[in-house]
C-alpha cells in the first residue's frame, strides 16, 4: 500500500482487502492478513484526509491474468486451487467466473480503471472500496 502527497494528483493508496472483511474462508490466516490491510487503509483515510490524502481500496476477484499474459499470482496458487476443487486450469477460471452474479471475466484492464477513477478524482472520496468483482453473492449488499 501506498500513500502519497495530497498535493500529487495521484494521492490515492489501493489494496486487496475484500473478501475477508465480507465473508471468511479457510486459511484464515491469509483473510486475517487482508482483513489488517484493510484495517490499516481505512484509519489512513481518517488520518490523512486533513493532509488532502486520499486513501482507496479496490479489490478485485480473481484475475488470472491479460490477453496472453498470465498471471503470476495464478502461477503460485493456482494448482493448490485446481486440486481442492477438483478442476483444471480452464475450469478454475470458469469457477471464478461463474460465481459471480455478471458472470464477468474480471480483467485487469477492470481493475486499471477502477484505480483510475480514484487516481483522477472524479469525486471527492476517501475511505471507500470499490469491488471489482462482478458481484459476489455472499458479499452482498456492501
Amino acid at each position: 500500500m501506498v500513500a502519497l502527497s495530497g498535493k500529487d494528483p495521484l494521492a490515492a493508496c489501493r489494496t486487496t482487502a475484500k473478501r475477508p472483511t465480507t465473508i471468511s474462508g479457510p486459511a484464515w490466516l491469509c483473510w486475517a492478513t487482508k482483513a489488517a490491510a484493510h484495517q490499516l487503509a481505512r484509519i489512513a483515510s481518517l488520518e490523512m484526509a486533513g493532509m488532502g490524502v486520499r486513501v482507496n481500496m479496490v479489490s478485485p476477484d480473481a484475475v488470472f491474468g491479460h490477453g496472453s499474459q498470465r498471471s503470476g499470482l495464478w502461477a503460485t496458487v493456482g494448482p493448490d486451487r485446481i486440486r481442492a476443487r477438483g478442476l483444471d486450469e480452464k475450469g478454475l477460471e470458469s469457477y471464478y467466473q461463474s460465481r459471480n452474479l455478471l458472470k464477468a471475466r474480471v480483467t485487469a484492464t477492470h481493475v486499471a480503471n477502477a484505480v483510475l477513477y480514484f487516481a483522477t478524482r472524479q469525486t471527492p472520496t476517501t475511505g471507500v472500496t470499490i469491488p471489482v468483482d462482478g458481484g459476489l453473492p455472499d458479499a452482498t449488499p456492501r
